[in-house]
């Protein structure tokens, strides 16, 4: 990610083995090298949260939880 930057967007796969009955906790971490120094920081999951109706700020949160789900499938063209 480039220095001048703080938001990135990220694409997460998972094996085709199908769907989850229940949440599955995700861990991330940004690692970044500072010369020859490597620098380790775990990601703390948070929501954006409105206060008073204008101050907005970032809660902790427990768990980033996510459900794994199977795509619906294409739609179908039907030609006459």
């Amino acid at each position: 990610m480039p220095a001048d930057k703080d938001v990135a967007d990220i694409a997460i796969t998972v094996p085709s083995a199908g769907e989850t009955e229940k949440p599955v906790t995700l861990m991330l971490e940004g690692i970044a090298e500072d010369g020859s120094k490597t620098i380790t920081a775990e990601a703390v999951p948070a929501e954006d949260m409105m206060q008073a109706f204008i101050y907005r700020h970032l809660v902790p949160v427990d768990a980033l939880l996510v459900y794994v789900r199977t795509p619906p499938p294409p739609p179908v063209k039907i030609t006459p």
